[in-house]
């Protein structure tokens, strides 16, 4: 239905994108539940019996990992001008927005391709179909994932019309974003039952698309005629024989303490004893699966023997670490950031270094993302100017300072960087004000009026000796105490200064007497 509904806006010879990618698997290892894999049959030597393959989930643990380095809460987006920033922070609290992103980021890396959506709801509509923004007009933010939208038209790699398929109980929604005569308009068509009951158009009054896609920033090396990169590809797509092979081994590792569990096999003499009243009684608890009966055995046969298989531990998991060593690898992190241990799947550290695999891949897909939500940011600032009572008051010839700012933290351990730097205080290559203000977030001036403010005596003892011996005259030293001139102190300093003495000859004046 939506490529008729297209094909009858654009024309019936309009031609779509070829969109033939097979995202479909990508999700079922997203889920960790492939079917002919996790589900399969297996020949016990008499029979064959239904298995359930154990998954460690490892295509969702690689993209949530993604989404938290790319899109967690130390992101933001930052507006040139203090006040319209608070708006923007304003509305993007509203929106949820960090936690949808976070989502987007998530779910379009395992599927290759995801879109926020930007909308605005209870807005007043006149009887000529007019709009205007009410008390309640907000703008809305969702996820759409790659099941529900169909590529409308790409250019420069880059999918500038699309359409949107929501199906409810009896009803289906088609939302078609098009760019006609340079700005995008939103048609909407609900059907019931296959019934068209309403459809109509909304001007978003915009050049900036109300959507904007998410994908890993790789190449798709699935070459097809006629395929285009902007379609995406899954952060995981060229490792399903790893993933699997992972899972093998882990439900390998589990089997592995089922089958050599404490087993004690007991025969059928030791099984069962006679009571005084000449009645049987068990020896053991059926409830308990140590123990298992056997038939009676020939005599010289031990009543009871240890059946025990010894655990291959260290195997399992030195085998299940070097698929994930691949996996890492192979998803952009670099080799030995996940392991396997005690704990189950950890990162081997939170911290990377500037040269290492993990931060050159999160640079590059960080490349994609800034560039959407700099477009999405553009697009609220317009849809709140034109569809809500909230003003955003920035030139557009200020858009191109929007600034999105990415997590540094993962880049370098920060309490390791705090006492690098408290070393290089100490050392004095480094100032106390300098150090405000990198970590105590002053600004200049506030981080010099708290240093000689805290530090006022040992900046006079620092200073003495230099005053006393000519090297500084009075008006510098009070400059470097006071950060401003005091007349009335330069003046007490040289008439009463004793190149002999030492700070007490000077306390008084500090002490504003």
């Amino acid at each position: 239905m939506i490529n008729e509904l297209i094909r009858k806006i654009k024309g019936p010879d309009y031609v779509l994108p070829v969109d033939k990618v097979d995202f479909h698997a990508w999700a079922d290892w997203y889920r960790g539940n492939v079917d002919d894999v996790h589900n399969y049959r297996w020949w016990n030597g008499s029979e064959f019996i239904n298995m359930r393959l154990l998954t460690m989930q490892m295509g969702k643990k690689v993209c949530e990992d993604w989404a938290n380095m790319l899109m967690n809460e130390q992101c933001d987006i930052i507006l040139p001008d203090e006040k319209a920033n608070d708006i923007m922070q304003s509305i993007l609290h509203d929106m949820n927005f960090w936690v949808k992103a976070n989502e987007a980021v998530e779910k379009s890396f395992a599927l290759g391709l995801g879109a926020l959506v930007l909308g605005v709801e209870d807005l007043l509509v006149g009887d000529k179909g007019t709009v205007k923004a009410g008390a309640d007009t907000k703008l809305t933010l969702d996820f759409v994932d790659r099941f529900k939208f169909t590529p409308i038209s790409i250019k420069n790699k880059t999918i500038t019309e699309v359409g949107f398929t929501f199906e409810a109980t009896g009803e289906t929604r088609y939302i078609l974003h098009l760019l006609e005569n340079g700005t995008y308009k939103i048609h909407s068509y609900i059907y019931k039952n296959d019934r068209l009951v309403d459809n109509f158009v909304f001007d978003t009054k915009s050049h900036i698309a109300w959507f904007q896609m998410i994908r890993p920033f790789i190449s798709n090396n699935d070459i097809r005629a006629g395929y285009d990169e902007a379609l995406g590809t899954s952060i995981f797509a060229n490792s399903l024989d790893t993933l699997k092979a992972i899972d093998i081994k882990y439900d390998s590792f589990t089997n592995e303490f089922v089958a050599g569990r404490k087993r004690l096999h007991v025969s059928d003499e030791a099984w069962s004893v006679h009571n005084k009243d000449g009645k049987l009684s068990k020896t053991f608890n059926p409830m308990d699966t140590t123990y298992f009966k056997l038939p009676n055995t020939p005599d010289g046969e031990q009543l009871i023997k240890d059946m025990s298989g010894e655990l291959r531990v260290q195997a399992h998991v030195d085998a299940i670490n070097m698929e994930l060593n691949i996996l890492s690898s192979k998803v952009g992190f670099g080799e030995t950031y996940y392991r396997f241990d005690a704990s189950g799947i950890a990162t081997a550290t939170q911290v990377m270094s500037e040269n290492s695999q993990a931060y050159k891949t999160l640079v590059k897909h960080q490349i994609l993302i800034d560039s959407a939500l700099n477009d999405l940011a553009i697009a609220i600032i317009e849809a709140s100017n034109n569809f809500t009572n909230k003003k955003i008051n920035i030139p557009e010839s200020d858009y191109y300072k929007i600034r999105i700012d990415f997590d540094d933290s993962i880049i370098e351990d920060k309490n390791a960087e705090m006492e690098r730097d408290r070393l290089l205080v100490s050392e004095g290559i480094m100032s106390v004000v300098e150090f405000r203000i990198k970590w105590l977030n002053e600004s200049e001036d506030d981080a010099w009026s708290n240093y000689r403010r805290d530090f006022k005596y040992d900046i006079i003892n620092k200073y003495m000796s230099a005053v006393i011996s000519g090297v500084l005259s009075p008006e510098e030293f009070v400059l470097e105490v006071y950060g401003e001139p005091k007349p009335e102190l330069v003046e007490y300093i040289k008439n009463n200064i004793n190149k002999d003495a030492g700070f007490g000859d000077f306390l008084d004046a500090y002490e504003g007497d």
